[in-house]
């Protein structure tokens, strides 16, 4: 992301895994997962949320004043807990959040510290976004305001707006700088189109079974031991029209919102990375609504989007299964430790948008919104194939046969639940197997005889287990997927 996204005068002064159950270190996830301050965010705050009602504070021209005093004036009553998360800091708060720093790359290391360095930052966010609007009289140029939503984005995304109204606080100042400053112009788009499956061929010798119709809540516990597709089963959501369309996703965003993006082929290779980038800016790059466009290797992967965009909640419908209770299975340890117990998360990319094959902790109910996806699954005894990276190097000491690349030993503790290779590769029909079985031959003898595989279409729902390893590659053009974890 070129620059740091700061609004108005930058004080300077102190600074202090992607996917859960990868356990990424810092420097192999730049940004800290929302799951992992779950506990901050409601992910059933938008239940209330009433997307074509235009709320009256946005014809106020006095809103900003008026919040600006009342949130200065709860900062200052230290019998307000808001107040109390940040009194370790300075007893004179004010001050201390005017001179906090807001540049993303100072303060993440003290975001990921505790939850109440993610309150100070977003109270400064917020002063500081009020402030500007406040002071909006002075004729800020488009870019501004711009920059001023991607802040409160940043609040969202590398905080988790932690504490009582303060994401309803982001959602209403977006809101209320979208409608005043940044109106919408969207060009005409294309009208939704069917999508046709492409062609698939078969990546393991065993297809992943289906069951129709989708069984009922008591008889989901003890199938969901094993994985399972559900046909059609999300295919009444209205996401399934509505996010093949790219004005509509832009629209339910508004001007100026900003997502974390995987650049790259896949987080274990040298060119990943992830930067913020502008969401219109993301689908124009991966060629959304184009057939197989994609322009560059782009992926927002496991995010949660319906915290940033709750228009979006309205376009799915959580699956009943996700409040049973699945039972005893080895590798299951419990469900997400927010309030909730579930983690709801979006993956959208262009063509070939992958993720390696990995395991997570959780039930998951993996929804195929739009596009056509790859899917390849073996059980947890596949494991001593599957060269993970946290197993890899004394796997290559057992058999010198084995390719060794280039080590990262804090890198590979730090993803013991991702493979170091690439199953699809080894899998393909046309794969050279002499070859593979030389290089790889724990994976041929343990995962490649267990493994199994599948296309999933629009509408269709994955059923994994927990400690099952999965991998997922959009074929044909863009894919959108929702994973319930539970």
């Amino acid at each position: 992301m070129p620059g740091v996204i700061v609004v108005g005068h930058e004080i300077s002064g102190t600074s202090g895994a992607r996917r859960h159950g990868h356990d990424r270190s810092p420097e192999v996830d730049p940004f800290p997962p929302l799951n992992d301050m779950s506990s901050d965010l409601d992910y059933d705050s938008d239940n209330s949320y009433e997307p074509n009602k235009v709320p009256e504070f946005l014809d106020d021209s006095t809103w900003p004043s008026k919040t600006l005093a009342s949130l200065l004036e709860e900062l200052e009553n230290t019998s307000e807990s808001n107040t109390q998360d940040i009194l370790r800091f300075d007893h004179n708060i004010i001050n201390a959040l005017k001179s906090s720093t807001l540049d993303p790359e100072t303060v993440r290391p003290k975001l990921a510290q505790g939850r109440e360095w993610r309150r100070l930052y977003i109270d400064a966010v917020l002063l500081r976004c009020l402030n500007f609007l406040k002071s909006s009289e002075n004729n800020k140029s488009t870019s501004e305001w711009e920059r001023t939503v991607q802040l409160l984005d940043q609040g969202i995304i590398l905080a988790g707006a932690p504490g009582e109204g303060r994401l309803e606080l982001v959602y209403s100042c977006i809101s209320y700088i979208q409608h005043w400053y940044l109106p919408l112009e969207l060009a005409s788009s294309c009208s939704s189109r069917a999508l046709l499956a492409p062609p698939s061929l078969p990546l393991a010798t065993k297809q992943i079974p289906a069951i129709a119709p989708p069984p009922s809540l008591s008889t989901f516990p003890t199938l969901a031991q094993r994985p399972f597709i559900l046909p059609e089963f999300a295919s009444s959501w209205p996401a399934t029209t509505n996010w093949k369309v790219k004005s509509y996703l832009v629209e339910c965003a508004g001007r100026g919102r900003i997502v974390p993006i995987e650049r790259g082929g896949d987080y274990r290779t040298d060119d990943w990375g992830v930067e913020l980038m502008p969401w219109d800016e993301f689908l124009n790059k991966i060629g959304w609504e184009k057939e197989g466009g994609d322009i560059e290797k782009l992926y927002l992967a496991q995010h949660s989007l319906f915290t940033q965009f709750p228009k979006l909640r309205a376009d799915v419908q959580i699956p009943d299964y996700v409040y049973t209770e699945p039972g005893n299975h080895p590798c299951y340890t419990g469900p997400p430790g927010n309030d909730e117990q579930l983690v709801i998360n979006a993956w959208c990319g262009g063509k070939g948008a992958n993720s390696p094959a990995h395991t997570d902790p959780y039930y998951n109910v993996y929804v195929q919104v739009v596009g056509f996806k790859s899917i390849w699954l073996a059980p947890p005894e596949a494991s001593p194939g599957m060269y993970a990276f946290n197993h890899a190097s004394e796997l290559s000491d057992q058999d010198h046969n084995i390719d060794k690349p280039n080590r990262e030993p804090k890198r590979e503790g730090m993803m013991g639940n991702t493979s170091t290779i690439d199953v699809f590769a080894l899998s393909a029909p046309d794969a050279d197997m002499g070859t593979s079985k030389t290089s790889h031959p724990l994976f041929y003898k343990h995962a490649f005889p267990l493994a199994q595989s599948a296309t999933l279409s629009p509408g269709d729902a994955l059923i994994i287990p927990p400690g099952w390893w999965h991998a997922m590659r959009g074929i044909g053009g863009g894919s959108f997927s929702v994973s319930f974890w539970f």
